[in-house]
């Protein structure tokens, strides 16, 4: 079971979430995928401090796989720059944040991201590449996870989070 440290709320299993996740979406498809469309939004039923790892397992028909711990979104495939990774509110500053070449996910294909959330830093891996690291001061973070898009159609097929 989870670290109690690790969460706001009582102590639950470490391990697949997604059907623990609350908010909007457009359906489930015919695999128990849950399909996000236009802005639709999931989150985690709980909050967790760092140290945290999530790992979402998500594809996109098109642009705008988002997440959100830590910072205000997290933007693979963003809709003006498909090959930047865009980062919005960084903790302390509110800097965006941008890196060329690593937001690309490929379309209709499972994208395999892991989010690690340390106390004073963030790291991005997507398909065992690692994408983006950065230090900031994540030591006040206790939020849940979410997982959305803006104008696309992304399909979730597992969100789950572990002690790094």
């Amino acid at each position: 079971s989870a670290d109690p440290d690790a969460t706001s709320a009582p102590a639950v299993a470490e391990g697949h979430w997604i059907s623990r996740m609350t908010g909007a979406t457009s359906q489930d498809d015919a695999d128990d995928n849950l399909i996000l469309m236009n802005d639709d939004r999931i989150s985690t039923i709980q909050s967790f401090t760092p140290p945290i790892r999530f790992h979402v397992i998500a594809k996109t028909d098109s642009n705008n796989i988002r997440l959100s711990y830590g910072v205000k979104q997290i933007v693979f495939d963003w809709e003006l720059d498909r090959r930047d990774l865009r980062i919005d509110g960084f903790p302390g500053s509110q800097d965006n944040r941008q890196k060329p070449g690593a937001g690309s996910i490929a379309k209709n294909k499972w994208a395999d991201i892991e989010l690690t959330v340390l106390p004073d830093s963030l790291t991005i891996v997507v398909n065992g590449n690692k994408r983006y690291h950065g230090n900031g001061d994540f030591s006040n973070v206790n939020e849940p996870l979410s997982v959305f898009t803006h104008d696309a159609k992304v399909s979730v097929k597992s969100v789950e989070f572990a002690k790094p």
